[in-house]
């Protein structure tokens, strides 16, 4: 009776680890995520599929430990951050994110290759530790979920500094949803009426390609503080039977 008790707990024990083993697994697909068109952006290995910023390759500050997309910020002047060599148009995002103390960092989509930055074409869903750094305090589209500095999220939906944010991004053509840690937190459309409005009381407005390129890059944001990233995945969905007019430049901004 003892042998049989024993040979019990083992297996339950074994069965528990390795459920235990499937519910930790990163930077994998399962069957039901392959069927749906889901692929990896990061494969949890290596950088395959990444280049810095308007360069080649991937920058030393950017390196993979433990399953794990680390940036390790620079004290000099740095690049701007680490681009998907592919481009999307009609796409769900699905990244998970852990952000420093006081940190600060980002993740764009609709970026191009060009220009002295990511947010002169892309638009950037905001990465941010909302209790310390000080961007939080002066405007709430400034906090994580965010399209940074034209839509603030519907709420603080960011888990404690130190633990694993879910990022969920959805664009279909110029409709944007933003979900962290599942629930919807922006919603707008691009060359909205309402958009434009936004867009003309930016920063943005001296940036004519600002968004309005529908098939870009995913970029992750290198802004000096350390952060991490895994379970990158994308799938690229159908795009909707009719899209908004995309003008050729901005709209002439209000005096």
């Amino acid at each position: 009776m003892q042998k049989i008790a024993t040979l019990i707990v083992l297996v339950a024990l074994t069965l528990s680890l390795t459920f235990a083993s499937h519910a930790e697994e990163h930077n994998a697909l399962t069957a039901e995520q392959k069927a749906q068109g889901w692929k990896l952006l990061f494969d949890g290995k290596t950088l395959a599929g990444w280049h810095s910023f308007k360069e080649k390759q991937a920058l030393p500050e950017w390196s993979v430990a433990d399953g794990v997309l680390k940036l390790t910020p620079v004290k000099e002047k740095h690049n701007p951050g680490l681009v998907t060599n592919e481009m999307f148009e009609h796409f769900e995002l699905y990244i998970e994110w852990k952000i420093s103390p006081g940190g600060n960092s980002g993740v764009f989509y609709r970026v191009q290759d060009e220009g002295n930055d990511l947010n002169n074409t892309g638009i950037e869903c905001q990465v941010l530790d909302n209790e310390k750094h000080p961007d939080a305090k002066v405007n709430k589209n400034r906090q994580s979920g965010a399209a940074y500095y034209m839509y603030e999220p519907a709420k603080d939906a960011t888990k404690p500094v130190g633990e694993w944010n879910q990022l969920r991004i959805v664009v279909t053509g110029q409709h944007v949803e933003h979900y962290l840690n599942n629930e919807k937190v922006v919603d707008y459309t691009i060359l909205s009426e309402d958009w434009l409005k936004r867009f003309e009381a930016s920063k943005f407005k001296k940036s004519p390609k600002y968004g309005r390129i529908a098939k870009g890059h995913i970029a992750l944001q290198e802004h000096g503080d350390a952060v991490e990233y895994r379970d990158i995945r994308i799938r690229e969905i159908e795009a909707p039977k009719t899209t908004a007019a995309q003008p050729s430049s901005p709209a002439t901004p209000s005096k």
